[in-house]
């Protein structure tokens, strides 16, 4: 084929003898197929337990492979893994199915050890769904609006509507969700909902990700409803210039304007920013920046995605704004943290927040708080309601308790609008789903010793105070969960929920799902809300609560017991008395399913799969990893990771 041609023609040569002419159009517009640039699988990784050097000489006829002449064997085994599993390149044959059945017979062998030995991370390795095969030959989406049937109707809304049902019980939501805002408002052709009856019911989505995806949308919607954007429930207003905006004789800074009247910001004085407002659907709350800007405060014990979240949304922290303003350190502090400072058990420093959140709030800047209800690494629980506590007077005192804002309608009349100045967003991954039945396995005499479990949920409030009556003040804005992690879904997913009048806007109706675009994603996982519908349709509340307390006493008991009797022994240098120092640091928070202790030697690490985490609060960088007690983990299993961890060498560390 000659140069500049936009396709390749070339002879498969297939096992039956016959030969296909097949036509390529992989060019990048030089008329020839792409090559790669170096051998292909050659600087791939390897997957600990997938293949062993054996397997290489056992498979040879099946997948040729020549060995690297340079590394170390783990290569080999990284290049030898990607020749299994390589599918169709160009001038290649295709996948034959000895190959196939093969590289299938290796994955069911590898996730056969992995349910054997799985305790390192918070999810249920053993799940049984197999039951709902038949589901995987349909193409099941649930796009658009879960409360909106839709054009595409493959899907499993249906069984969506029942668990976000589920949910709202559980997290004390009023429920059933108000559907009146899924109808166009007949008095306005420009609006593409109806006001709601029940403002206050809750709405929410299940995720086709993890609470990462959850997480991402509570920190847009409460971006947005902090940063004045017209909310769903705000309907009645689009389309309406703003004129005024009072803050109750004070600005947004907590300051009086000098002449004891109202701050007042007037669309004749800026004509244009009125008209810019109007387009865009921003709600002028002030003339200061810092009354738009919301500020995020996070602990460090936060999950990771957190901080990819900011960079998405470009929201920001605390730390970034304090140190590009060079705002003084706050009290208590030689300098600004980069993230809301930790407990040693993993919960947030409740003080220490409120320390930080002052400074901005004195300022004018509303608060965006996103809590921990079982960070990843301890498995600790923030403590909602203390925070509210502290929180809610400082902005009562800063005049972030209740914002006004005023518009006034085309026929002239005035309208008011009232805001909260913070959101308070729960990652609730593990936490949302396992702590309310460990709540009602303790109302029902089913744990051994007393717990206190700290509120989370819709149902908070704040507390009547000697000065002020908090109670009438809901605290939480919005929830998210994971599926896959105390429920066990076979694949990633979760729900996010928030109230109707905390909905964001949406754009647009589009025609071709014929729903609203409430939700991140377009399409979005059917089989996660047929997957989640099942577990709960097949385990009742006594169930939950029977699993809650037996997982409870999994951590308490034989975890973190039977590895502080190992670390006894190990103290008393009856056991690794080469170890320094002589400790193995066991360490279990308050309710946690995690149990922390000192990292030990590679091949346990990825027998058992641990994850890895460095700890620096005892003038140490102490490496340490956790086991999990999931629903899968068994007494036999533990009692192998401690016979394993009292071999010697089992604490040799490698770098």
């Amino acid at each position: 084929m000659g140069k500049g041609k936009s396709n390749e023609t070339f002879t498969h040569h297939h096992e039956n003898g016959k030969s296909l002419e097949v036509a390529l159009d992989l060019t990048r517009g030089s008329g020839s197929p792409t090559d790669p640039w170096k051998q292909p699988g050659s600087n791939y990784p390897s997957t600990p337990g997938l293949l062993a050097m054996d397997d290489m000489q056992m498979f040879s006829h099946i997948v040729p492979f020549q060995n690297p002449a340079e590394g170390t064997p783990d290569a080999g085994l990284g290049a030898f893994e990607y020749e299994l599993f390589k599918l169709q390149q160009p001038h290649d044959k295709d996948v034959s199915e000895q190959k196939r059945q093969l590289a299938l017979s290796v994955t069911r062998r590898f996730f056969g050890r992995m349910k054997a030995n799985f305790l390192g991370f918070q999810t249920v390795i053993n799940p049984s769904y197999s039951h709902l095969a038949d589901f995987l030959d349909c193409h099941v989406n649930n796009a658009g609006d879960p409360f909106a049937t839709g054009s595409y109707l493959s899907q499993a809304k249906f069984m969506e509507r029942a668990v976000l049902d589920y949910f709202a019980a559980l997290w004390r939501a009023e429920w059933p969700h108000d559907v009146r805002t899924q109808k166009a408002d007949d008095s306005s052709k420009m609006m593409l909902v109806a006001a709601p009856e029940n403002p206050t019911s809750y709405w929410g989505f299940v995720l086709s990700m993890g609470c990462t995806e959850g997480t991402l949308y509570g920190m847009w919607n409460g971006r947005d409803y902090l940063s004045g954007k017209i909310m769903l429930t705000d309907g009645h207003l689009a389309g309406k210039c703003l004129l005024e905006c009072h803050t109750n004789g004070y600005h947004s800074n907590g300051h009086s304007n000098g002449n004891g009247k109202a701050g007042s910001y007037s669309v004749n004085a800026d004509p244009e920013r009125a008209i810019v407002e109007k387009l865009t659907g921003t709600v002028l709350r002030s003339p200061t920046k810092e009354s738009r800007t919301p500020i995020c405060f996070y602990s460090s014990a936060s999950h990771y995605s957190i901080r990819k979240a900011m960079v998405i949304l470009k929201i920001k922290t605390f730390h970034k704004v304090a140190t590009k303003l060079n705002f003084p350190a706050p009290k208590g502090f030689n300098s600004w943290p980069t993230e809301v400072p930790s407990n040693e058990d993993g919960s947030v420093n409740v003080q220490s927040l409120a320390v930080l959140v002052e400074e901005f709030a004195k300022r004018g800047y509303p608060a965006l708080i996103c809590f921990n209800y079982g960070s990843t690494f301890k498995g600790a629980y923030d403590d909602v309601g203390k925070a509210a506590d502290l929180l809610l007077p400082i902005f009562h005192r800063h005049n972030l308790l209740n914002r006004s804002f005023y518009y006034i309608d085309e026929n002239g009349e005035k309208r008011l609008v009232k805001r909260h100045g913070f959101w308070f967003h729960v990652d609730g991954a593990l936490g949302a789903t396992y702590m309310p039945f460990l709540k009602m396995a303790h109302t029902n005499q089913m744990l051994d010793s007393d717990v206190h479990i700290p509120e989370f949920d819709f149902g908070l409030r704040g507390r009547k105070t000697e000065h002020y009556d908090y109670s009438d003040i809901e605290v939480v804005n919005s929830i998210a969960m994971s599926g896959h992690k105390w429920i066990g879904c076979p694949v990633p997913t979760g729900v996010y929920m928030t109230k109707t009048k905390y909905q964001i806007m949406p754009r647009e109706k589009p025609s071709y799902i014929h729903t609203l675009d409430t939700t991140l994603a377009g399409s979005r996982s059917g089989l996660a809300s047929a997957f989640m519908w099942d577990y709960f349709s097949r385990h009742s509340f006594d169930d939950m609560m029977e699993k809650a307390a037996h997982c409870h006493r999994m951590a308490t008991t034989t975890l973190a017991g039977k590895l502080r009797a190992l670390n006894d022994l190990v103290e008393r240098r009856d056991l690794h008395p080469n170890l320094s120092p002589s400790s193995l640091w066991v360490c279990h928070s308050p309710l946690s399913l995690a149990v922390i202790f000192r990292r030990p030697n590679k091949a346990i690490m990825q027998k058992y799969v641990l994850c890895g985490e460095e700890d620096f609060r005892h003038g140490e960088a102490r490496k340490l990893t956790h086991v999990y007690a999931m629903e899968h983990v068994t007494l036999q299993l533990v009692d192998r990771l401690i016979h394993d961890l009292s071999q010697d060498g089992a604490f040799d560390l490698y770098e």
